[in-house]
């Protein structure tokens, strides 16, 4: 069983960044938006890098050295392989659609 909480993920991301000029939050789809869900570091003025996708879940950057990415990228992956992620994904309905008469 691999279980890492939204907050583990959050703290653990945190950490790597620690207190580098950088930013990274994780955001979800929920159909045609995106919620924000945590973010660590400072506002930065760079444009936004998407860093990961799994499913319904991004990970996403401001001036993220590239020393830093991959650890990122490998955690975000860990946290989508999580059960709590995969439990979550699985109930998650398709809209359907009914043609009007």
């Amino acid at each position: 069983m691999n279980s890492m909480t939204e907050q583990q993920f959050r703290d653990q991301a945190a950490a790597i960044v620690k207190d580098r000029p950088a930013k990274v939050w994780l955001v979800r789809s929920a159909g045609h938006r995106l919620d924000f869900l945590w973010g660590v570091g400072v506002s930065r003025t760079a444009e936004p890098e998407r860093l990961g996708r799994h499913g319904r879940h991004y990970l996403v950057g401001q001036d993220v050295p590239e020393e830093l990415k991959p650890q990122l990228v490998a955690l975000f992956d860990d946290f989508c392989q999580s059960d709590e992620v995969q439990q979550a994904e699985s109930t998650v309905r398709p809209l359907r659609f009914v043609p009007a008469r």
